[in-house]
């Protein structure tokens, strides 16, 4: 039997969203093969690659602002996160440990990892039911005992995993490995970005301690000269061609011998005009329904919610929306009033969408994320501190733009119950009290406009019970006359062209 050493395993749950971390740092335990451990050879193809990436860069950027070094990207640990990410979603559990659908331990999780990667040292974090990187890495910040892992200073390498299923409960894995094997010294490229757009390049080695001197090379030109050793140098790449880039590093102890080599590649892209960078942005929002609006308390019913009616992933994947976006709800908030779709539009054309989430509304007209971030809507891909135009559209309601353009992320809430906030807000918000303004009810077919073709499909759908219509105006889960009724208030009014299909 092999020893190791075993972290204490955390599990949290909020929301259905579950968090777990081990490591081999802290209490000594047996280690047991199981009856079903992988053999090492089996590869997993990336589900969402580029998921992976921002994650592990996020640890790296995390370890920075601890003054620790960063951690290189190891493909043996990449594959053994793979394997346990995906193992987890086709087998449907949450564990360390590999299991075989009904609950029984067939894999012990170093023998797990072990089977791709001779470790040293190692440590795991995990979690399920976060749709982004954002989530996951926000989830383990917050843990001390995840956090530990991911500032561990007994380890050089990382592998980060992501996989979905909409058969496994949470839908979402997310993976972190992190570890050390024997005489391998990683040399890491600017903290492990995938691009670099200017010269030098940062160039981090491990050994310190170990080696006196080193020397590097670039792609396949010459070696420089031996140099002293130092764990953090810069490579110079001025003048070099755009495109795959190989630095190579060779260190020697004070016997003269060469006794560790390692490489790192990066994209180069120096001839570029760099934009702005894009970041994570939080957009903040709310907006208040008339069909489900109560005034005597200012807020809205939640009849969906709380019959279950509500569906667990967006509905805006139909025409005329055609939204392809993968939200999805692990846990459906009790104050959750139905999915909307939120744009995003350029500042200098507010008829051009630059990005759409799906979210969720709340009964006090808050917007938050599908992830459950209750502070807004976490949108990617956006230009920090830029200005946006926001629209907002839903399943029954007519649909509105802002009038104002709002920099982003944004502290305060931008109001759709605002009528100077939304473009012709007099004639496109009903003003359910004087000082609210609520989306006008009735635009069942999401055209941008309430005509006949809305009442054709009330008709259609009218006396249905328990369902998720969209000719539910007032969100009670039926569709009666009391629909027909908000239909008839609104009738013929028309959306402004940029919100209309």
């Amino acid at each position: 039997m092999k020893t190791l050493f075993l972290g204490v395993v955390l599990l949290v749950v909020a929301n259905s969203i579950l968090c777990a971390q081990i490591n081999t740092f802290d209490n000594n335990v047996i280690l047991e093969p199981g009856i079903s451990c992988p053999t090492g050879s089996e590869v997993t193809i990336a589900q969402n690659q580029a998921a992976e990436d921002v994650l592990l860069e996020m640890i790296n950027a995390l370890r920075a602002q601890n003054s620790l070094p960063p951690l290189g990207k190891s493909a043996a640990l990449t594959e053994a996160a793979r394997y346990h990410a995906k193992d987890m979603c086709d087998f449907n559990y949450f564990n360390h440990a590999s299991q075989d659908g009904n609950g029984n331990t067939v894999c012990t999780p170093f023998s797990s990892i072990g089977a791709f990667y001779a470790w040293l040292a190692a440590a795991e974090n995990i979690c399920a039911g976060y749709t982004t990187p954002t989530g996951a890495f926000e989830a383990w910040a917050q843990s001390q005992g995840h956090l530990n892992n991911m500032l561990s200073t007994n380890v050089y390498e990382i592998g980060i995993a992501y996989f979905s299923s909409p058969t496994a409960q949470y839908g979402s894995r997310w993976v972190m490995n992190v570890g050390k094997k024997n005489n391998i010294y990683p040399v890491i490229l600017n903290g492990e970005a995938l691009t670099a757009t200017a010269t030098p390049l940062s160039l981090y080695t491990y050994g310190s301690g170990v080696f006196t001197e080193m020397r590097t090379k670039i792609n396949n030109g010459a070696w420089s000269s031996w140099l002293p050793f130092a764990t953090n140098s810069e490579v110079d790449i001025a003048g070099m061609s755009d495109g795959l880039c190989t630095v190579s590093v060779e260190m020697r102890n004070a016997s003269g011998s060469i006794t560790a080599a390692a490489s790192d590649q990066i994209t180069l892209d120096l001839g570029a005009t760099t934009p702005p960078p894009a970041v994570t942005i939080l957009v903040k929002a709310k907006a208040m329904l008339q069909g489900c609006f109560n005034t005597t308390n200012s807020l809205m019913t939640t009849h969906l919610q709380q019959n279950s009616i509500l569906p667990t992933a967006q509905p805006f994947n139909t025409s005329p929306w055609n939204y392809a976006g993968n939200e999805t709800m692990s846990a459906i908030p009790s104050n959750m009033v139905d999915w909307v779709l939120l744009e995003v539009r350029s500042s200098s054309d507010n008829s051009q969408i630059v990005a759409q989430k799906a979210a969720l509304l709340l009964n006090n007209g808050s917007i938050i994320d599908a992830s459950g971030n209750p502070a807004g809507v976490v949108f990617n891909g956006l230009t920090n501190n830029a200005t946006y135009y926001l629209s907002l559209k839903t399943r029954h309601h007519l649909a509105v733009l802002g009038s104002n353009s709002v920099q982003l992320p944004n502290a305060t809430p931008y109001d759709f119950t605002d009528t100077d906030q939304v473009v012709d807000g007099s004639q496109q918000l009903y003003l359910a009290t004087p000082d609210i303004g609520t989306l006008r009810a009735g635009d069942m077919d999401n055209n941008g406009t309430i005509t006949v073709s809305d009442f054709n499909l009330l008709q259609a759908q009218s006396g249905q019970i328990n369902v998720y219509n969209n000719s539910d105006c007032n969100l009670d889960r039926s569709t009666t006359v009391a629909d027909f009724n908000l239909y008839a208030l609104n009738i013929s009014k028309i959306g402004v062209a940029q919100i209309r299909y």
